[in-house]
């Protein structure tokens, strides 16, 4: 959504930088560079908050990876003390 915005930023903004203005008195040419501003301006904003969402999606993946290597540790741990039992278990059956 905040990328497609971006292109259409993008398309808006090189219509808007004629190859050779058609009208080049004062207002125009003033008008011209407002717009080219506020283009600017809004796909500033937009790359920022692109910005904020991709640190925030990177942050939920990190936090999943080391949530998955939690829960990976303490099935190991679990999987140890299973074998610890049946090994006792085996030593006291003998």
């Amino acid at each position: 959504m905040v990328v497609d915005a971006l292109d259409k930023l993008d398309r808006v903004a090189t219509l808007a930088r004629p190859i050779a203005p058609v009208n080049t008195d004062a207002g125009s040419l003033r008008a011209q560079e407002k717009f080219v501003r506020l283009v600017q301006r809004e796909r500033s904003a937009l790359n920022t908050e692109l910005a904020r969402r991709n640190a925030a999606w990177r942050e939920c993946l990190d936090d999943a990876v080391r949530s998955f290597g939690r829960a990976r540790a303490l099935e190991k741990m679990a999987a140890r003390a299973r074998l610890d039992r049946l090994s006792k278990i085996h030593r006291t059956s003998e």
